[in-house]
């Protein structure tokens, strides 16, 4: 069931920055930083936010980004909430 969650979130996530034109270049870039290791939620979320407001039209993303309840998405994942939509 996390697995779910977290690919719904991640979904979720890539329609909000614009499509998989856009997201998959991100995901390419987190799989070259973090290969290997273990990180916490908040190394993700810090990546996250960093790749995304260095691109052209980086501040809107991040707008978009901090228009998540983030900590709605930390407790639906705890407590196993419907997924994103």
């Amino acid at each position: 069931m996390a697995y779910e969650k977290g690919a719904n979130l991640l979904l979720h996530i890539e329609r909000l920055v614009g499509g998989v034109e856009v997201f998959v270049p991100y995901m390419k870039d987190y799989d070259r930083t973090f290969t290997g290791t273990s990180i916490t939620t908040e190394q993700w979320r810090k990546h996250l936010f960093h790749y995304f407001g260095t691109l052209s039209n980086g501040k809107e993303l991040v707008e978009k980004l901090n228009k998540l309840d983030w900590k709605e998405v930390s407790s639906r994942c705890v407590r196993g909430d419907k997924a994103y939509r």
